[in-house]
């Protein structure tokens, strides 16, 4: 198993799309924590953290980390390359699991990094400007505990689309809109129809919205957790089934 997670390593850092996806995720949180450090009123840093403020835009980056899971998934099927794989390991359940194991272990891993970055270029700002403010408070741990749920189920629901779709283009463009589009739309549809809202009960947006709140996030991240089980499983069904 380690050998195929290393190989499907080495096929991850040789895309170029993997580098500029890695890049842009960990940009966009260091810019925009930049900014809010240097240009936010002194008041406003009272009863706020580092991770309070991260959180706000965090679901970008778990995003952009999602496509990269995609490319571990579409990759090869667009080189061809996935025949030889299958030749060299003919045991389709190590090849999908190390794939699965790769997503979810880089998007931590990137997570982990995009915090201990941007909220030390917080810190460096506001210790310029001469404002003490914490990088965590206490209520920060169900944050920090939903960011890393988050991405790593983001990853596995995106590596799942990538085997089902064997195309990036598709599985992107569903990664994207299911979130930012499809559910909005459901909702404001329900709200017309039915004079109610159903977003806690999407589970995308509500396991995205656990990141930027203090309350309990084990019911929405269960619900995404058991759709993206139930995409995964589908993905597994055909991966063992269709040809190369």
């Amino acid at each position: 198993m380690m050998g195929l997670m290393r190989a499907e390593w080495t096929k991850l850092r040789s895309l170029r799309s993997t580098l500029w996806t890695s890049l842009t995720a960990l940009a966009i949180p260091i810019i925009v924590m930049g900014l809010i450090a240097g240009l936010k009123n002194r008041k406003e840093f009272v009863n706020s953290s580092a991770i309070q403020e991260l959180s706000n835009f965090i679901f970008l980056s778990v995003l952009l980390c999602g496509v990269i899971s995609v490319f571990i998934a579409t990759a090869e099927y667009s080189s061809g390359t996935i025949r030889q794989t299958l030749v060299a390991s003919p045991q389709r359940a190590r090849v999908l699991l190390a794939k699965l194991f790769t997503a979810a272990l880089f998007s931590a891993a990137m997570m982990a990094l995009i915090q201990i970055v941007s909220c030390g270029i917080y810190a460096l700002t506001l210790k310029q400007r001469g404002i003490s403010q914490a990088i965590m408070a206490t209520e920060d741990g169900t944050r920090i505990i939903a960011m890393y749920s988050c991405v790593v189920i983001v990853a596995l629901l995106s590596m799942s689309l990538g085997m089902i779709f064997r195309n990036s283009a598709g599985a992107i463009t569903l990664l994207l809109l299911w979130p930012l589009l499809l559910e909005n739309l459901i909702n404001a549809i329900s709200v017309l129809v039915f004079n109610e809202q159903i977003s806690k009960w999407l589970p995308f947006q509500s396991a995205l919205n656990t990141i930027n709140s203090s309350g309990s996030i084990t019911r929405p991240l269960l619900s995404f957790g058991l759709v993206t089980a139930v995409i995964v499983g589908f993905s597994s069904l055909l991966f063992f089934r269709r040809d190369a």
